[in-house]
Formats: C-alpha cells, structure tokens, sequence
C-alpha cells in the first residue's frame, strides 16, 4: 500500500501591494523601473542564460540586469563561473561583446587579464 503524505499548511502573509491599476507609467517611468530594481529584481529568480550558451571552455555570455553586468563563462577547467562584468582596478568592463569565446578577459584600460 502506498503512503500518502499530508501537504503541509501554507499560510501566506498580506499582499504587499494592494489593487492597483497597471498603467503604461509602469512600463515607462524611471521611477518604477528604480522601484522594481531595488523591490522586485533582488528578490526574483532571473534567467541569466543557458548552460547550452557555455558549453566549451573559454565560452561566455554577459548578462545585464539594471546597472549590473553578470559575466558567465565556462573556465578552462570546466566549470561554470559567474562573476561582474568589471575590472577589479577601474571598473571597466572586461567583457566588451554579448557573448563568445576568449582565453582570458583583458581590462581596455591597463590590461589587467582576468582567468574565465
């Protein structure tokens, strides 16, 4: 005879945010879009990408969310790393194109070299 589990209780909380209207503010306002940057996007799962995208070492792709840059790449050992898409000496991003393949990250401005 198979043992049937009971599914636990779920009690949610109130809703965060009362009934609103959507409106075409939410998908124009700079205050919104800062709003969901701040409340929503640290908060939600995100697709950054596919692991199909990276599957060879030295593959990558950039990710941007907001102001942030998320570089994954595949190393040259296999594994699946993501890191920001900056130098950590001035800030410049190391990975200039969408995606592609490199041996290393090169900063443009003093060449610092970065491993993927």
């Amino acid at each position: 005879m198979e043992r049937v589990r009971a599914r636990p209780t779920i009690v949610h909380g109130p809703a965060p945010v009362g009934p609103v209207a959507i409106t075409a503010e939410r998908y124009v306002s700079r205050e919104w879009m800062e709003r969901e940057r701040q409340a929503l996007w640290p908060r939600t799962w995100l697709l950054a990408g596919l692991e199909r995208d990276v599957l060879h070492p030295g593959d990558f792709f950039v990710f941007n969310v907001g102001d942030e840059s998320i570089l994954v790449a595949r190393s040259q050992h296999g594994d699946l790393n993501a890191f920001y898409n900056v130098c950590q000496h001035r800030g410049m991003r190391v990975a200039r194109d969408a995606n592609g393949r490199v041996n290393n990250f090169v900063c443009p401005y003093h060449g610092w070299t970065y491993k993927t």
